[in-house]
């Protein structure tokens, strides 16, 4: 059909006003078939309340007349029918359709919503695609998401406290309104989502208010609570707890998922939300009747919690002193083998660095054909086998290798390294539940920073693809990976597991550490590092920094790192550091951060443990399960005082406020002497280093 041809289809003459001038630019840009307009005008003429909704789902499609796209537009209009009719909005909103149909259905949702973000759709659409999500909270609709269940004045509350504007959420608060959503469907939200109203922008400074994080703690714990009180002791709603005999039956009851400190806690935040709301009250006398009805019960009695204090306090000592026990035996022979590691994979970088160059060397003719590389370690152990596929000629970040397996100095196969079993942990989700033993979690093999550990996007497809195909063949998958994304993981990892080795300080102080003049300083004669950090009571307020030095063996790791970024992913920028913007930090040149954004927490953790990866092999205690990176902070404590450093020194060098803190990780607390058993070191081979089994090797070779 020609363009003129296109524009008096009488789809033109019954679409909606508003998507009239959008229509006419698609059809100018993409010439889209007869069968296309066919199907949109369709759904005009069977008076559908979607029709409006797919013309713009189609209008925002990248390519709009692909196979996949005209697939999916048919699809939609056959499955939102019953009996031939087709369905409302409303009744496909609650409509029981099966996986792959509610997955069509997600993605047209998630698509207008893209749009309304990016303003290229009217934002009325978004009560439309809150039928379509109804699980998703969408950002444009603010705290209105809540409008269905939460009464209005709760609402202004919310957008008061917050600072909302144009309804959106600022960032700030975007994690609690989040929580709270999720739990939209709970008999209590509505006395949940005022204490989180209460709470916000409260106190005296700026920086004094309640953080983010402190309000979804307390609405946690109060939603623990009531989830016991409403399911195990038959409450059905807030109007009948007795707080006096329900929550004190909670603190004297024997429960297997909730310890002493757990019912502490929940304890006291549901005395300190229900506090919050009663000093709103107070504070807004006009709202004092129309917020009682959504006001937490008080207590008419006070509750002695002595006994419980001192219960928490024992069980939390011995857990915490547990943990460590079973940690030290294993705390020098992780040093050794996260540093082995760290040299493994720097070698393997440099090898594929060098094929690489000779692959863009090759004739043209020959670009597309695989490369194969071989990685001698330098300590003669083994010989590491992969095949670099070079699937978008010259694109490295395209570049995919197969590991084919190593073998030793005698030509005998040698077992698979651990970065084999985690790239399967990658994509066999039934064979994470395995890595449980080796310290990894399920959410160490979850989606985390493309090109970090796991594959970007299009290598991570095809690795994926591969699994898929394997699974159907019945064989056993091939070992796809990005050398670069590994050499990147074990770079940060490595230094972020040297960092607390040599300073003990918190992950999150670890992340503020910036590459730019007056935060860092490299003395090129002695070798240390200084670091300009802020500790845990100076973040808000940013009076002071403190200054950490860096042992010399660390400045290795950090230049390794700096090479390893600027050649992967490009130079530092100035960007937020995870949990920046809570505390006022300006943006920098951190030195935690990927694809031009920080490296959040939860990821430098796994990175930490994916370095660490096998740690629990030798831990004696099941309190001690996986590798934190706090454990190692606690860990290196020890170490400092049984090396000979004062209390004093140690509780300075790890940014205590009170001595007391300091002694209660020592573990001498009141007197107590506690024997600190450390591991001993032993050689090994750089290859003995990459076994899943390596740290119980080395800790059992005397």
């Amino acid at each position: 059909m020609s363009q003129t041809e296109i524009l008096t289809h009488p789809l033109f003459h019954i679409v909606s006003a508003y998507l009239y001038n959008d229509l006419v630019n698609w059809t100018i840009q993409f010439s889209p078939s007869v069968s296309t307009l066919e199907k949109l005008l369709s759904l005009y003429v069977e008076q559908t309340d979607y029709a409006d909704l797919l013309v713009q789902y189609m209008l925002l499609a990248p390519d709009p007349e692909s196979k996949y796209q005209q697939e999916h537009l048919r699809r939609l209009i056959k499955n939102w029918r019953r009996e031939g009719k087709a369905l409302t909005l409303e009744e496909i909103s609650v409509s029981s359709f099966d996986s792959g149909t509610k997955k069509s259905i997600r993605k047209v949702g998630f698509r207008i919503l893209k749009g309304i973000e990016n303003h290229q759709v009217q934002g009325f659409f978004l009560r439309n695609v809150q039928r379509l999500l109804p699980d998703v909270f969408l950002g444009p609709l603010g705290w209105q998401n809540f409008s269905p269940v939460v009464p209005p004045v709760l609402i202004q509350i919310a957008e008061k406290n917050s600072g909302s504007s144009k309804n959106r959420v600022p960032d700030d608060f975007e994690a609690i309104a989040k929580y709270l959503y999720r739990n939209i469907n709970k008999m209590y939200i509505k006395e949940l989502f005022l204490v989180a109203a209460a709470l916000m922008n409260e106190g005296g400074k700026e920086e004094e208010r309640n953080s983010p994080s402190s309000i979804i703690t307390i609405i946690k714990s109060i939603n623990m609570l009531f989830k016991y009180l409403f399911s195990d002791l038959g409450i059905r709603s807030v109007a009948e707890l007795d707080p006096d005999v329900y929550i004190r039956k909670y603190l004297n009851t024997d429960l297997p998922n909730h310890s002493a400190g757990t019912k502490l806690q929940c304890y006291r935040f549901y005395v300190d939300g229900r506090n919050a709301v009663e000093r709103w009250r107070k504070a807004h006398p006009k709202t004092q009747r129309e917020l009682g009805t959504w006001c937490l019960p008080a207590f008419k009695l006070p509750i002695d919690t002595t006994e419980l204090e001192a219960q928490a306090a024992r069980e939390t000592a011995s857990k915490r002193h547990g943990q460590l026990a079973a940690l030290m035996p294993v705390y020098l022979p992780l040093l050794s083998v996260v540093h082995h590691r760290a040299c493994v994979f720097a070698e393997i970088s440099a090898a594929f660095d060098q094929a690489w160059l000779e692959m863009q060397e090759r004739a043209p003719s020959a670009a597309a054909d695989p490369f194969p590389l071989m990685v001698v370690l330098s300590d003669g152990s083994a010989t590491l086998q992969f095949v670099i596929l070079a699937r978008s000629g010259r694109d490295r970040l395209a570049a995919v290798c197969e590991y084919l397996g190593a073998t030793d100095a005698s030509g005998q196969p040698l077992p698979l390294p651990f970065f084999a079993l985690m790239q399967r942990g990658f994509y066999d989700e039934t064979y994470r539940a395995e890595l449980k033993q080796y310290g990894i979690l399920p959410n160490d093999c979850d989606a985390q920073t493309a090109g970090l550990l796991r594959p970007a996007s299009d290598v991570s497809a095809f690795c994926r693809n591969e699994y898929v195909q394997a699974r159907r063949e019945k064989r056993t998958a091939k070992i796809y990976l990005s050398i670069d994304a590994l050499g990147a993981a074990a770079a940060f990892g490595s230094l972020a597991v040297m960092i607390d080795y040599s300073s003990s300080i918190r992950i999150h102080e670890v992340l503020q550490i910036r590459i730019e003049p007056g935060y860092i300083n490299v003395d090129d004669e002695e070798g240390y590092t200084t670091c300009l950090i802020y500790q845990k009571g100076d973040k808000g307020s940013k009076l002071q920094g403190t200054k950490i030095l860096l042992e010399p063996f660390v400045t290795y790791f950090l230049r390794t790192t700096i090479i390893m970024k600027r050649k992967i992913n490009g130079v530092f920028r100035n960007v937020h550091m995870d949990g920046g913007k809570n505390f006022r930090f300006t943006p920098g040149p951190y030195l935690f951060q990927w694809n031009n954004g920080p490296i959040y927490g939860h990821h430098l953790t796994s990175l930490i443990r994916f370095m660490a990866f096998g740690v629990t092999y030798q831990s004696p205690s099941d309190e001690f399960k996986n590798l934190k990176p706090h454990d190692l902070r606690h860990g290196q404590m020890r170490a400092q005082h049984a090396l000979g450093r004062t209390v004093k020194t140690i509780q300075r060098n790890v940014g205590h406020h009170r001595e007391n803190m300091t002694l209660y990780y020592l573990g001498l607390l009141e007197g107590r002497q506690q024997s600190v058993k450390f591991g001993q070191l032993a050689p090994i081979t750089m290859w003995g280093s990459m076994l899943p089994d390596a740290i119980t090797r080395l800790q059992q070779k005397k």
